[in-house]
């Protein structure tokens, strides 16, 4: 029963060899490659867009993390995500949030050049600081670890 089992085994490794070695004109020993299938690279979502008109409008995945969006070479409008914090002095769009209580920002962080953008969001308070509980997704120009929000495009 033990050198069927062997049998069997052997003989169907030998036929997926067999015909992963078959061309689909047939012949032995060559392997056909399909050029249709072969696709450009994945676009770099950091890299600066030549067209334009290739912007499809629409936001994946929440949009770019902050440091992504501080990498980005491009002058568009994009979308980027993260924490909003606000500390009296400047509003932030922060990578994380730290776990002290209130929480600070964490990780990368974009100064948010017109924070008034942002007023109808709903916040925590405690001890002066607001935070956003969630990430937000805004859509602004990046320049120098600033972000100025465009108040024009909604997500």
């Amino acid at each position: 029963m033990r050198r069927t089992g062997l049998l069997v085994l052997v003989t169907g490794f030998a036929l997926v060899l067999a015909a992963c070695g078959e061309a689909e004109d047939g012949e032995q020993g060559e392997v056909s490659v399909n050029s249709s299938v072969v696709a450009d690279p994945i676009p770099d979502p950091t890299a600066p867009s030549d067209d334009a008109a290739s912007s499809s409008g629409m936001t994946v995945d929440g949009g770019l993390t902050i440091p992504e969006a501080i990498n980005y070479q491009g002058e568009e409008v994009i979308a980027v995500k993260g924490y909003v914090v606000r500390d009296g002095e400047t509003d932030k769009l922060c990578e994380v949030l730290a776990e002290s209580y209130p929480p600070q920002c964490g990780g990368a962080t974009l100064t948010v050049e017109n924070p008034e953008t942002l007023d109808s969001l709903v916040l925590i308070e405690a001890e002066g600081i607001q935070w956003s509980e969630d990430y937000v997704t805004v859509f602004g120009h990046i320049s120098d670890g600033v972000i100025t929000i465009d108040p024009m495009v909604m997500g």
